[in-house]
């Protein structure tokens, strides 16, 4: 189930960049032909955010599907004691 997860997460991130990608190219063309640019400035607000959104959800499907179980315990035990080994 875990596992399944992880790459519907992945998906879901790649569906994201692809789409805000798509959806700006089509945006570029549209204010080409009207000869407008109040549409892309309007379109840059939605798309940063989604677009940084969706890398954030390919990280956290590579990262989930690289180490399935987490960290280390010996990184985990480091992590916890710090400077005072």
């Amino acid at each position: 189930m875990r596992r399944r997860i992880d790459k519907i997460v992945l998906a879901v991130g790649l569906f994201v960049i692809v789409l805000v990608i798509v959806l700006g190219i089509l945006t570029s063309l549209v204010s080409a032909y009207g000869g407008s640019t109040e549409l892309v400035r309007v379109y840059d607000v939605i798309a940063y955010p989604c677009f940084v959104f969706g890398i954030i959800l390919v990280m956290g499907g590579l990262v989930a599907i690289i180490l399935p179980e987490g960290p280390s315990k010996d990184g985990v035990w480091v992590l916890k004691t710090g400077p005072y080994i």
